[in-house]
């Protein structure tokens, strides 16, 4: 994907010009603010002057008064009228708008390494894209529908004031450059307050989540009282920088307020005294200025109030984009083509790679998987196995080095065709919150629901999904968490065997089962080995002696190689974790 996020403004921009003429139609709709303070008053003014005149021949005044009072209802109706069609194009513009602001985001974001998620809560990232959405929408509403219809009525009322008495135009204009260059100075000022106050917000909300995601062990270990006082220090900042975005606006306030006592309490209304004393001025025209001038300020008082909440979605906006600002760790490659695998040959070629630099995982390392063998992987923990997984699946690219597929360096080829070619059944499985059924098509989302249960069966998982309230149609909860262990385990089978990739990865995919069920499991995972390039993170001993290779990792160098028999002849690292298993397996009979 392309980057917009240079900044807010380029960011918002790009959106925009997507939905340019719906805004342009609902900020002219929204002009029905300045009939709504300007031309309903003027229609009073000709309404009074004609009644001032019948003041003395009020025989037949209806007649007289038909046209001033047909133009008072014409205006309304025309108002409600453009109130009404702003509405629909709100709905026609806004829903599509924020959908169109949120899908990017979202596929932006996937479009990150695996590591970039690991670095960040999963609560925290679902708050920026709701803040950056709603934002957005927030910002353009605000303009629009407050701060533009708040600047032109102004504007036209001094015209409009200057016209009746210059006098009076010029108090509304002095008023009107005060207020904006009251709003210039202000919005410097509380800009850098809220993007304190956003960002210590999000600190809060990371502080919050981590909580809640961890709050087994926060229950189990009796800790409520620990993670409170956590919260602490956070929300203390966050108060303080909360309480001084405040204080600005309360200046604000006071500021407008005076502002709005002085020119149009004080100096509009003494000069309507003074202008009606020289009778300069009509009863008709007192009214006008007293009602547009009254309508004026109350519509002043909303784009104030409006002023906080404008630039507090700026605030969240800008902390929102900082994190949309880092570039993607890992990228195809200009000119990527989707990959062919047909044999499955892997082969790893002088291989270097450090998460950190200077603090290598693997240096130099060679090794090739023929099609369709069974290799396992195993090593202490830290010892580089998950990390070779990794590379395969290009979640990080390589330092040095060279990965293939069937002869296809996987740094040339498109990410989703090299995982699409890759089946990984994890040691720690989570699902989607949805039923059974779909999160085992997930595998293949074309898959027919006769498919789906035929891969259950091989899974071993079909007979308690059956048994469960609304069998297959089961929703699962989040991240699984309404299933054991060994459930979700079986699940994430089924769903790799769905897949049916030609590369096969295992890391640790029985641990959480049964003795039982794990010998159930073996035999459908033996079946559905066959043909494929299995990789196998395992450290059972029946595992491991039925693959073709095990690959013994230390320090990220593999220093055995070889079948089971043969490693325990000449790997005494492997004999030792052998023995371990022996020894503790004995002593559980």
């Amino acid at each position: 994907m392309q980057p917009i996020t240079k900044n807010l403004k380029t960011f918002i921009s790009h959106f925009v010009s997507q939905y340019k003429w719906h805004f342009i139609a609902m900020a002219c709709l929204r002009m029905c603010f300045v009939l709504d303070n300007l031309v309903v008053p003027y229609t009073f003014k000709v309404l009074v002057t004609r009644l001032t005149e019948l003041a003395d021949h009020r025989t037949g005044a209806w007649i007289k008064l038909g046209c001033p009072l047909t133009a008072l209802v014409g205006v309304i109706v025309l108002i409600e009228i453009l109130f009404r069609l702003f509405d629909y194009m709100k709905i026609k513009t806004i829903p599509g708008f924020e959908s169109k602001i949120r899908i990017w985001i979202v596929r932006y974001f996937q479009g990150h390494s695996y590591q970039f998620f690991t670095e960040h809560f999963s609560g925290d990232l679902v708050k920026r894209v709701n803040d950056l959405t709603d934002g957005i929408s927030q910002i353009m509403m605000i303009v629009i529908s407050w701060f533009l219809p708040t600047f032109c009525t102004m504007l036209v009322g001094v015209f409009s004031f200057a016209y009746i008495q210059p006098t009076f135009g010029a108090v509304l204009m002095a008023w009107l450059i005060l207020y904006t260059a009251t709003y210039l100075v202000y919005s410097k000022k509380y800009r850098h307050s809220v993007a304190l106050h956003a960002e210590k917000g999000s600190r809060l909300s990371g502080t919050i989540v981590d909580g809640f995601t961890n709050i087994l062990s926060v229950k189990l270990f009796a800790r409520k009282n620990q993670e409170t006082s956590h919260l602490l220090v956070p929300q203390a900042t966050e108060k303080h920088a909360h309480e001084k975005a405040l204080k600005l606006i309360m200046q604000l306030h006071l500021i407008i307020s005076g502002f709005s006592i002085g020119f149009m309490g004080i100096a509009i209304l003494s000069y309507m005294i003074y202008y009606w004393q020289l009778g300069k001025l009509s009863i008709s025209e007192v009214t006008y200025i007293f009602y547009a001038g009254n309508n004026i300020c109350n519509l002043v008082w909303v784009s104030v109030a409006e002023f906080s909440d404008f630039f507090e979605e700026i605030g969240y906006c800008q902390q929102a984009l900082k994190l949309l600002q880092k570039k993607h760790a890992v990228l195809d490659a200009p000119g990527a083509y989707v990959l062919t695998c047909h044999s499955a040959a892997i082969s790893f070629k002088d291989v270097s790679f450090a998460y950190v630099p200077g603090k290598p995982i693997f240096e130099h390392q060679s090794i090739d998987i023929a099609p369709g063998e069974r290799v396992g992987l195993v090593g202490l923990s830290g010892s580089g196995k998950t990390t070779f997984i990794n590379l395969l699946l290009r979640f990080f690219d390589l330092n040095e080095g060279v990965i293939t597929i069937d002869g296809q360096n996987i740094s040339t080829v498109t990410q989703e065709s090299l995982r699409a070619a890759i089946s990984l059944i994890p040691q720690d499985t989570t699902l989607f919150h949805d039923s059974i059924l779909e999160n085992i098509r997930y595998g293949r989302k074309e898959a027919t629901d006769d498919e789906v249960i035929a891969s259950a069966k091989k899974a071993k998982c079909h007979d308690f999904i059956i048994g469960l309230s609304r069998g297959y149609h089961t929703l699962v909860g989040e991240r699984g968490s309404k299933l054991s262990g060994g459930q979700r385990q079986r699940i994430a089978i089924a769903r790799a065997i769905l897949k049916d990739a030609p590369i096969l990865i295992l890391d640790e995919a029985t641990a959480a089962l049964d003795a039982v069920t794990e010998t159930e499991i073996q035999e459908s995972l033996y079946m559905i080995m066959a043909g494929k390039t299995t990789i196998v993170i395992a450290h059972r001993l029946r595992i491991l002696a039925a693959m073709d290779r095990v690959l013994v990792f230390n320090g990220g160098k593999i220093i055995a190689n070889g079948s089971h028999e043969t490693l325990l002849k000449i790997s005494p690292l492997y004999v030792n974790m052998c023995r371990m298993q022996f020894d503790g397996m004995r002593w559980l009979q």
